[in-house]
């Protein structure tokens, strides 16, 4: 026997709280049963608690397929390497994503933070680092090579001085590494 799903809080509205390292949606109200916490993306019966906004997203780009949602989360976090979700079910449902490296939240002018930050980057790092952050590009060692027309060993210590830093990290992609905020 299924349980009707809560909808007595009436005066509750999702909301979006983003904070320097994480991001956390809260939407009030519990899990629609059985679902629980562990059975979040494992459980192959979608549960909904709203289902007509899910036939209004189903016809757009935003959501692929119902019932999807939270896999598709966990595998796009653990794609850019970055904690799993977080998921908390008490008087209400909450979500929490954290940022890479504990951040979330950049600064508008990198190049001056940077600077400020006293990290001794040189200007082919400075300006990596601002196309990645406002171009939202990688680079692998070749790229940077011939981006700033210098040699592979320079490439290579440019971007692992950058991987020490902690201002980028890596993931190997097929043969190569390559090299993202």
């Amino acid at each position: 026997m299924q349980l009707p799903i809560d909808y007595t809080l009436t005066d509750g509205c999702i909301t979006f709280y983003i904070y320097d390292d994480r991001i956390e949606i809260v939407s009030p109200g519990k899990l629609p049963f059985p679902l629980t916490v562990e059975k979040l993306g494992i459980d192959i019966v979608p549960r909904h608690r709203n289902k007509k906004i899910c036939r209004i997203l189903e016809k757009t780009k935003y959501m692929e397929h119902i019932g999807t949602g939270i896999t598709r989360m966990r595998h796009e976090m653990h794609e850019f390497n970055l904690p799993e979700p977080e998921f908390i079910n008490e008087h209400y449902f909450k979500v929490i994503l954290r940022g890479p490296n504990g951040k979330l939240i950049l600064p508008k002018n990198i190049k001056q933070h940077i600077k400020s930050n006293d990290l001794n980057l040189n200007n082919r790092q400075i300006t990596a680092l601002e196309k990645m952050f406002s171009e939202n590009i990688n680079f692998s060692h070749k790229s940077y090579s011939e981006f700033f027309d210098i040699s592979s060993t320079t490439s290579k210590r440019d971007l692992s001085e950058l991987l020490e830093k902690e201002l980028i990290y890596r993931k190997k992609i097929k043969n190569s590494y390559c090299y993202f905020i």
